[in-house]
């Protein structure tokens, strides 16, 4: 048991757990990593994601697309006639962008909202 299969161990425990969250933002993943004892950095996460990105692609993958965002009218949302136009566009967004991003945002709003009003 030499130090080096321990290091590759734990490089492949981290691309594993990086890639098993592909929904959170970097700096989401950096603070679950630590709670759950992993020690990641956003680059590092930016790394694995496009490193995976590409290994997708040149084994076989025709095509790696990114998806377009949906516009407002072609979203389940937007069918939802008890919301005012502004929310349905809200919700819309908060699908385009991903909820973990969103309830991030979100939080940094309510943060600095608080602030203002003490």
């Amino acid at each position: 048991m030499g130090h080096g299969n321990n290091t590759e161990n734990k490089r492949g425990h981290k691309s594993e757990f990086i890639l098993k969250y592909p929904k959170l933002i970097p700096s989401e993943l950096v603070v679950l990593g630590r709670e759950n004892g992993i020690d990641l950095t956003e680059k590092y996460i930016y790394k694995v994601r496009y490193d995976n990105k590409v290994a997708k692609a040149t084994n076989g993958a025709k095509n790696v697309s990114r998806k377009t965002p949906k516009k407002v009218s072609e979203t389940p949302v937007s069918k939802a006639s008890s919301m005012s136009d502004t929310e349905r566009e809200f919700c819309s967004l908060v699908v385009d962008i991903g909820f973990a991003q969103s309830t991030a945002i979100l939080a940094k709003l309510r943060l600095a909202l608080q602030s203002i009003s003490v």
